[in-house]
């Protein structure tokens, strides 16, 4: 199955962001850390393409499809492309 962005939205997949601590170990802060949304499916009329890693402002919508959960970002509400 595929989903097809339409209009202003933004199919994504949440990434999980992982600190490094000064010690080497990885902390999982998840209250601290910002969502970043990896786009899968984006209108070609914006500047946003698939791949793209997002920060959003807002909390988008979500549904599970096949097993995995998507995330329906408003292209209005990104905040900042993330590269790393």
């Amino acid at each position: 199955m595929e989903l097809i962005a339409k209009n202003k939205t933004l199919v994504t997949v949440k990434v999980e962001v992982e600190e490094k601590h000064k010690s080497g170990l990885y902390l999982g802060s998840a209250d601290e850390s910002p969502s970043l949304f990896k786009v899968v499916s984006a209108n070609a009329e914006y500047d946003i393409q698939v791949g793209d890693k997002l920060l959003v402002s807002t909390s988008p919508s979500k549904a599970k499809f096949d097993g995995t959960e998507y995330y329906f970002v408003n292209h209005d509400t990104v905040l900042a492309v993330y590269k790393d």
